[in-house]
């Protein structure tokens, strides 16, 4: 498997504080069975301004501790990047950093309270840029756990979504494990991560949400977002997604 969100350098954000607590995350990812990790500290969001140029050598770094300590797991470097305004000239100045440097994917981090103004046209101009957004746990956003189709409308634009493992599991709480189950119901998420920050209290760890996520979408689904699809995206190569499907509750069966 390949965890395609987690934050594993050490004292670069809320993540992994030591070089110990990374060493420990990448055992605990080895033996859930993950053979690769990308590692995506915070960027630009006010509290940590972490950039393309003090990331690439943090998972040099970090490489050669897990080749040191004999962790069969290989380092890829990417950003959890908050949107901003200036976001696209952040990644055409070399800035933000996308997914395994390849200029084809990034994470953007969507605030938790709010859904910022103009996304789409936002979204297009990433994709002008020849940039695909990735919306990174969505699920925990408390306007999409309110409309799940609020995220149909940047899916159905060409973003992709990365739901937590953890919300699957109930880790967040009910509504973000609900959200999640719903999105994947409507092909609105394409990828499970872990989005880890500690050896403790959030683990590295995929497989048991994988074993949800098998129950609603399927064996074969399920093991892709954990599979093919972050393959693809750390390869930097097209992504093919079904139809995502708007969100209907089974109230709006009463109303329609």
């Amino acid at each position: 498997m390949i965890d395609l969100h987690c934050h594993i350098l050490p004292g670069l954000d809320d993540g992994a504080k030591t070089l110990a607590e990374s060493l420990e995350m990448g055992r605990i990812a080895a033996r859930d069975g993950v053979t690769g990790i990308v590692a995506t500290p915070h960027a630009f969001n006010d509290t940590y301004e972490n950039n393309r140029q003090n990331i690439l050598p943090a998972v040099e770094s970090l490489r050669a501790a897990f080749l040191e300590a004999q962790i069969p797991v290989t380092l890829y470097p990417g950003a959890d990047v908050r949107i901003t305004e200036r976001l696209v000239d952040h990644i055409k100045n070399g800035e933000a950093l996308t997914l395994n440097d390849t200029g084809k994917y990034i994470f953007i981090e969507l605030p938790s309270q709010v859904i910022p103004m103009h996304i789409a046209d936002f979204i297009f101009q990433l994709q002008l840029a020849g940039v695909t957004p990735v919306v990174t746990h969505p699920e925990r956003n408390v306007f999409i756990e309110k409309d799940p189709n609020i995220l149909y409308e940047f899916i159905s634009k060409g973003a992709l979504a990365q739901i937590t493992a953890g919300s699957l599991c109930g880790m967040f709480g009910a509504g973000a494990r609900d959200t999640a189950k719903k999105l994947l119901k409507c092909n609105m998420a394409h990828v499970i991560a872990s989005d880890a920050h500690s050896p403790v209290t959030r683990p590295p760890v995929l497989s048991a949400g994988v074993k949800v996520a098998a129950r609603i979408a399927g064996t074969e689904e399920a093991d892709a977002m954990v599979r093919e699809t972050p393959g693809k995206i750390i390869a930097g190569e097209y992504v093919n997604t079904p139809e995502p499907e708007r969100y209907r509750s089974f109230f709006s069966f009463f109303t329609a």
